[in-house]
């Protein structure tokens, strides 16, 4: 948290939030807005779905955000989405409870810009871009009043603020694909060797959906992660055919296979011959 005034008005209140009247409600998509710090509201860690979508901004403290099958570890300086009808829970770490704004509307207008923040339904969570800039942005809340007739377009008019303050470029959101793309065949390159290799595993590290990796990845290397997985084995297994007397189920094991059935199934498919027959074709070509 920042030091002085900005501190304090945080500070003064463990709970703050502003509903706009039904007709506002209608007019701006603004559901409601408010703040947080656990202080006294019990937090709810059992699985649980929201009516309206939500975007919470942590000021400080740390907490948990489960989602699905995927948990989340969160700290300062991070958002997350809370999508409508999905199952979730979401609560502070003991001893470091988590202060937050949230905004929850229901526009579909105003779901589509949470993309230029690069955050939306397969990437719920995102660091702040500017997180000293967006928590003086955020205490405009406290300037707010439900009982005054324009609380749902103040609360529009700061959602539109923050965003404009969080907002990437189309080539930024690019390059963080990119940057995505190359984590995962790092990660490839790195763990082919383990049986048990997940994506999911790696996905849940960064905070993506397997399936929005999974699109991306194919929209930029035109081929599925499975796929480049196999490759990366079998491009070893060549290696390995070719360069040590390892017997095949051996070399199989060393790539990752498990079933050695299946890894021989699957190099005949992709070289047209047997591992056994690939070592002397390599053997007589040194000859």
């Amino acid at each position: 948290m920042q030091e002085g005034e900005n501190m304090s008005k945080f500070d003064m209140v463990s709970e703050f939030y502003i509903t706009p009247n039904e007709n506002d409600f209608a007019l701006t998509g603004i559901c409601g807005v408010g703040y947080n710090d656990f202080h006294f509201v019990k937090p709810i860690k059992h699985f649980h779905t929201m009516y309206y979508p939500s975007l919470h901004f942590i000021l400080s403290g740390e907490g948990t955000y489960r989602i699905g099958d995927a948990s989340y570890d969160l700290h300062a300086g991070q958002m997350f989405l809370v999508l409508d009808g999905c199952p979730m829970c979401y609560y502070p770490k003991e001893g470091k409870e988590w202060r937050y704004v949230w905004f929850s509307f229901y526009s579909k207008k105003l779901y589509s810009f949470l993309d230029t923040v690069g955050i939306n339904e397969n990437n719920v969570v995102a660091n702040i871009k500017d997180p000293k800039k967006t928590e003086e942005l955020l205490l405009k809340i406290f300037e707010m009043d439900n009982k005054q007739g324009n609380t749902a377009f103040a609360a529009l008019s700061l959602f539109f603020e923050v965003l404009s303050c969080e907002r990437t470029e189309p080539f930024e959101r690019e390059g963080r694909k990119q940057h995505y793309v190359s984590t995962v065949k790092k990660y490839l390159e790195d763990n082919y060797s383990r049986p048990d290799l997940k994506i999911e595993s790696l996905c849940d590290r960064i905070h993506l959906s397997h399936s929005y990796m999974s699109r991306i990845f194919r929209e930029i290397e035109g081929c599925s992660i499975m796929n480049r997985l196999e490759d990366i084995r079998m491009e070893r297994a060549c290696f390995l055919l070719t360069a040590t007397d390892f017997s095949v189920s051996r070399v199989g094991y060393s790539v990752g296979y498990n079933d050695i059935l299946h890894f021989m199934k699957r190099f005949k498919r992709k070289y047209g011959m047997t591992c056994v027959e690939y070592r002397q074709e390599k053997k007589n070509l040194k000859i």
